[in-house]
């Protein structure tokens, strides 16, 4: 060999001591690094817009939910927003509204005097036999059964997960009715709950 060629040699070697800890990048490591964090921003904006859905799903649970109206406000398709949906929360859109809406169902079981009749038609159902076969197939139980069964309990039940905080919302109010967590809840009666939100 010649003392030019041991030289690139001995370079080497030092470039390799100085930078034991470090891994040369090739183009396609910079590529993927690139789609990795494009990746992430998508799953992070896919996400957000999830939420944004849910949320609008909660403040709305009196009313019929259209999939494309969702999809319009995720500025998505209808198909790639149930695609995206699904992969999020492991459910289709319509399926984690109706349970969105028996969970207030049981809440207003649990902690009103409503009737089924009142609370089908206050959660959006026209009728109240498809709201009691809806219920029954998610809580396995009838909605007066289950009432029944909450009252024998010596605590209510707070079934809305929202910081301990049991709220309702009312058609045509944006803000929530908050109710405290008493032992027992009062009998309220929806004319009651509106009327004090309508002053």
């Amino acid at each position: 060999m010649s003392a030019v060629g041991l030289k690139v040699v001995d370079d080497r070697l030092e470039d390799r001591q100085v930078f034991s800890g470090f891994r040369v990048l090739s183009n396609d490591d910079l590529d993927n690094a690139k789609t990795s964090s494009a990746s992430r921003n998508d799953k992070a904006a896919s996400r957000r817009k999830i939420d944004r859905c849910i949320a609008y799903m909660k403040q709305h649970l009196n009313r019929p939910l259209q999939v494309a109206a969702l999809a319009a406000l995720a500025n998505v398709s209808p198909s790639h927003f149930f695609a995206l949906f699904k992969n999020q929360t492991g459910c289709a859109p319509i399926d984690y509204f109706t349970r969105l809406r028996m969970r207030q169902a049981r809440w207003l079981l649990n902690n009103t005097g409503l009737s089924v009749k009142e609370i089908a038609g206050f959660l959006g159902y026209d009728d109240p036999f498809y709201f009691s076969r809806a219920f029954k197939s998610i809580n396995q139980v009838a909605p007066s059964e289950y009432r029944s069964r909450q009252r024998n309990l010596a605590e209510p039940v707070d079934d809305n997960g929202d910081e301990g905080l049991n709220y309702m919302r009312l058609p045509g109010i944006n803000s929530r009715v908050v109710l405290a967590k008493p032992n027992r809840a009062p009998n309220f009666n929806l004319q009651t709950l509106q009327s004090s939100y309508n002053r």
